[in-house]
């Protein structure tokens, strides 16, 4: 049995993909309290598991690309649709 839980992220959830071995946890001498450590990616396990995807490749694949698409441009000032302020970030960009 793998040391560790699977990891939960939006990549490893929406591609159904169980990750083990992603933390180990050391205690902390001072603290007495726990603290999670990334083991290196080649320790991971990684199952592929279909039966758990929620998003069909193909749809993820559209929003993917709808998203790339509909990424500020460097130099735009990105209004909010609904509030109508502007990003920092895009007002304080080098780009």
């Amino acid at each position: 049995m793998p040391a560790a839980a699977p990891a939960s992220s939006t990549t490893t959830f929406t591609s159904a993909k169980l990750v083990w071995n992603r933390l180990k946890y050391v205690k902390n001498p001072n603290t007495g309290k726990r603290q999670s450590r990334l083991n290196p990616p080649e320790a991971w396990i990684i199952k592929d598991v279909p039966e758990l995807r929620i998003v069909p490749q193909e749809l993820w694949d559209a929003v993917k690309a709808r998203q790339a698409q509909m990424a500020p441009r460097p130099g735009r000032i990105a209004k909010r649709r609904i509030s109508g302020s502007t990003s920092v970030r895009a007002i304080f960009s080098l780009a």
